[in-house]
């Protein structure tokens, strides 16, 4: 089976990088009101906190959807429980607050996300709406079948490590008749109602991967200040923890190259044990649980997991 393609519009092969997207974000763009800030919750359940950058695209045409599918994905997020949707602001703001020495984009949404508790940052963009040809059948025999297809291409940033925890490509597909494919070819629009049913089903495959991928990532705090005897850590009650609750410190390891070029940060050892001890609607302040001399070990930027 073959593929040919003309596609109604070229979305430059880097537009879907967080670079893309933070650029967006830094211009001003935000998920406005459909995605909630932090909540005051005093649910025992551990929740992890998510920021989604606006998605965006390449095709002028389809932009607007870019950003509805993007809205559609961090309201399902919100949703689905286990979650915690960080305003995109947030991270902007946190983004200027970052050293400007920290040059690579993706380091800086690191530093940023570490300072918000985040584990894990959402980027995606939709790549091309076109007419597409496969051929069926045997040689001699082919039918030139016309599909009119919907892609996007999802990534998730593990803040943690920072690195790209995963990335995927969608498509969704709905066979049309060469008078509408040669119409659309020629400039006309394609038929709404498909690119909405089209778009339906291209948002639930992302829903369910994004979900499923954030899931897979272990929950991730950092240590904010150190005063005295006690530490601050970016641990609420939007988190799900309660006093008392214990939290085991681990030093920033060496950061490493994978074999696809990207930085991986490595889990270093335990520095101690901390025990919450004023918990806040966003950040609590704690206390070393065994020997006193370990406060003297920790310090910001430390990483914080509940085990």
């Amino acid at each position: 089976m073959t593929l040919r393609r003309k596609s109604l519009a070229l979305a430059g092969p880097s537009r879907w990088l967080i670079l893309a997207a933070v650029a967006s974000m830094l211009a001003g763009c935000g998920l406005g009101a459909a995605v909630t800030d932090y909540i005051d919750s005093k649910d025992t359940s551990l929740r992890k906190r998510v920021a989604m950058v606006p998605f965006d695209s390449g095709i002028k045409e389809i932009k607007p959807r870019a950003a509805a599918l993007g809205q559609a994905l961090a309201q399902h997020l919100a949703q689905q429980g286990g979650l915690v949707m960080v305003d995109i602001a947030k991270l902007d703001e946190a983004l200027r607050g970052v050293d400007p020495q920290v040059k690579g984009v993706e380091e800086r949404v690191q530093a940023a996300g570490r300072e918000l508790g985040l584990t894990a940052v959402v980027a995606g963009v939709v790549t091309d709406l076109s007419v597409q040809y496969r051929l069926k059948g045997l040689y001699g025999f082919r039918d030139n079948t016309a599909f009119l297809a919907l892609e996007a291409q999802v990534r998730v940033l593990d803040i943690g490590t920072g690195t790209v925890a995963a990335q995927q490509a969608f498509k969704r597909e709905v066979q049309i008749d060469d008078i509408q494919a040669e119409g659309i070819k020629n400039g006309a629009a394609p038929d709404p109602k498909l690119v909405d049913k089209l778009q339906a089903e291209l948002t639930e495959d992302c829903q369910k991967w994004t979900a499923s991928q954030i899931n897979a990532i272990p929950w991730t705090g950092q240590v904010l200040e150190v005063a005295g005897n006690r530490v601050k850590v970016s641990v609420g009650r939007d988190t799900g923890l309660q006093p008392d609750s214990v939290l085991y410190v681990y030093a920033l390891g060496e950061k490493i190259k994978t074999g696809a070029g990207q930085e991986l940060v490595l889990q270093g050892p335990l520095t101690g044990k901390l025990r919450l001890v004023e918990l806040g609607a966003r950040s609590s302040w704690a206390e070393a649980v065994e020997d006193k001399d370990l406060k003297n070990a920790f310090e910001p930027g430390q990483m914080v997991r509940t085990r």
